[in-house]
């Protein structure tokens, strides 16, 4: 009985120590309390590759996240990154979206993280927006000043080539201004 008791008491005693030395070896860093914010604007220009910044916070020692974020925008498909960061390389990380072409735009991220085998956590939902370009139209084909050319402005310009008060020159810059978007 006493060799059984004798037994235990080291068996008790080498976890003990073990444990005492994963903790000096920052084994346990990991808490569970520990997040991934994102840091970005809030409006950008649309079809513009868009950093958006990753940090961990509240995590000390060694760690290691595996983040999955998506960017959903209407009508675009935009794939859901794959993103690891560890203690080694810092705690913070930019990843690149590109956002569609497209004027006037929310989109909304959604996705989680995870520090090493601790429960999943999910992102607060946040939106970025494509911002809405106004283009300053200086155009003599855009008759009203408004900053764009109207098909009927162009017309208008297309007639008076044809009666001779404007030239040949000066009609294919303003086709091209208006199929440029001015």
């Amino acid at each position: 009985m006493a060799k059984q008791n004798y037994t235990i008491f080291w068996i008790i005693g080498g976890i003990l120590i073990a444990f005492l030395v994963a903790s000096q070896l920052e084994l346990f860093t990991i808490t569970g309390s520990e997040k991934v914010v994102r840091e970005f604007p809030s409006e950008v220009d649309a079809g513009t590759n868009q950093g958006i910044k990753y940090v961990v916070k509240g995590a000390s020692g060694k760690w290691g996240v595996s983040i999955i974020d998506g960017l959903s925008c209407p009508g675009y498909t935009i794939p859901a990154k794959k993103i690891v960061l560890i203690s080694d390389t810092g705690s913070s990380l930019i990843v690149f979206y590109q956002l569609p072409n497209k004027e006037g735009l929310t989109c909304t991220f959604s996705g989680n993280y995870k520090f090493g085998d601790k429960m999943v956590k999910t992102f607060p939902s946040q939106t970025i927006s494509t911002r809405v370009i106004t283009k300053a139209c200086q155009s003599n084909a855009d008759s009203n000043n408004d900053g764009v050319i109207s098909r009927s402005e162009l017309g208008s310009y297309i007639n008076k080539w044809i009666a001779g008060t404007k030239t040949r020159t000066t009609l294919g810059k303003a086709i091209m201004e208006w199929v440029g978007g001015c």
